[in-house]
């Protein structure tokens, strides 16, 4: 995201620290993501993209057990009761152990719903995600098949050591 500088201010950054005997580290979050174009393009069913995520499309013969997503807002948190109902239809693996960032009528469960998205394919649909921590931080899905949380990762450490010049990697 250029706001936080550019790659050649990032280079510049990394000498100025050299010159000095410093090191730059950059910051690797293996865990999730925030919901930039990767989300997008996932919420779209582009290629691989869904498999980044823990997300689970939802058949729009079951969109009733979803709650409407407020007017201007990507997606609505759901309450315990619909994970439940969720993870009884296999849709879901239910509610996690523990729930961090609990705010009544704001994040009630790690899952949420995001509004009616149209795909590439034209086909309307609707999404279930796991959040462990804010809604708009989805979770990246090291399980999938398509490996492709694993891809991005590791396509950001290489990007942060060959193209940045990044003299350690923090996993966050």
């Amino acid at each position: 995201d250029p706001v936080f500088g550019t790659i050649a201010e990032a280079r510049a950054m990394r000498d100025a620290a050299a010159a000095v005997g410093a090191i730059v580290i950059e910051d690797i979050i293996p865990g999730h993501t925030g919901k930039g174009a990767d989300w997008r393009l996932a919420e779209r069913n582009h290629g691989d993209y869904p498999g980044l995520y823990h997300m689970v499309e939802i058949d729009p013969a079951h969109w009733d057990l979803l709650p409407p997503v407020a007017p201007g807002r990507d997606s609505v948190n759901l309450p315990a009761e619909v994970v439940d109902a969720l993870a009884e239809r296999g849709d879901v693996v239910g509610r996690l152990e523990r729930t961090i960032f609990v705010e009544p009528g704001v994040k009630e469960t790690d899952w949420s719903a995001t509004d009616a998205v149209r795909g590439g394919d034209g086909t309307q649909r609707r999404w279930v995600y796991l959040h462990y921590f804010k809604e708009g931080q989805p979770t990246l899905n090291w399980l999938d098949p398509s490996f492709a949380a694993a891809r991005l990762v590791l396509g950001d450490a290489l990007h942060a050591i060959d193209v940045l010049g990044a003299g350690m990697l923090r996993l966050d």
